[in-house]
């Protein structure tokens, strides 16, 4: 399953679809962890703007006290028929730009961890909901899921997060689609071509010691 994505890049959009776009040429991104804050595009007076909200979904009705119980992820085959997806799904879509993400899966040696990104390196967009939690002290909590779907047989994880291709993420983020055209998007094949990479974790207590450098 995903653990992390990064942004570390530009994104272009489709020119075809879409109109004032937000600059993210100078948006630092970096690697973005569950319950962090990370950025998304949403639909706001009619236009897309950059916000950054926390990574785990907070539904509007959770009871006080419960603000981390978030959801990370809603599986494509729920956001219909599951009450803490459904009036998201319909209001409150957002995009959230990344090049790359993470995933842990187990392996013979333990846990092992694939990055998984484009073979150019360039950016794309997960399909992501949100959802805004008032908190105790009168604060709003604007917090989102990352949309996932079942894997291929050829890939390494049981769910992925789930990318839009270009031509259709205008489609998403406009809160008037017909639901019958957010339905279409949701059933469009997995996104292909990424390339996935083992990553080996640095372990500091197997480096040499300074001294053992010098001799």
């Amino acid at each position: 399953m995903l653990a992390s994505y990064t942004f570390n890049t530009t994104y272009t959009p489709s020119s075809e679809t879409w109109q004032h776009f937000p600059s993210l040429r100078l948006l630092e991104g970096g690697r973005f962890s569950p319950d962090q804050y990370g950025p998304v595009l949403v639909w706001e007076y009619q236009q897309i703007r950059l916000k950054y909200y926390r990574w785990g979904m907070v539904s509007a009705w959770n009871k006080r006290g419960e603000e981390n119980k978030g959801k990370k992820f809603a599986p494509i085959e729920q956001v219909f028929s599951h009450p803490r997806f459904q009036l998201p799904l319909r209001r409150n879509r957002c995009l959230i730009p990344a090049d790359g993400y993470y995933i842990d899966t187990k392996g013979r040696n333990g846990k092992e961890t694939f990055k998984a990104s484009m073979p150019e390196g360039e950016g794309f967009c997960f399909a992501g909901i949100f959802d805004a939690w008032r908190q105790s002290d009168g604060s709003t909590l604007y917090s989102f899921a990352i949309l996932t779907q079942a894997s291929g047989e050829n890939d390494i994880h049981l769910r992925k997060p789930l990318i839009l291709p270009k031509n259709v993420e205008s489609t998403w983020l406009n809160p008037y689609t017909n639901m019958n055209k957010v339905q279409k998007i949701l059933q469009l094949p997995a996104r292909g071509g990424l390339k996935f990479q083992e990553v080996h974790e640095l372990n500091i207590q197997e480096l040499p010691s300074i001294g053992q450098v010098a001799a």
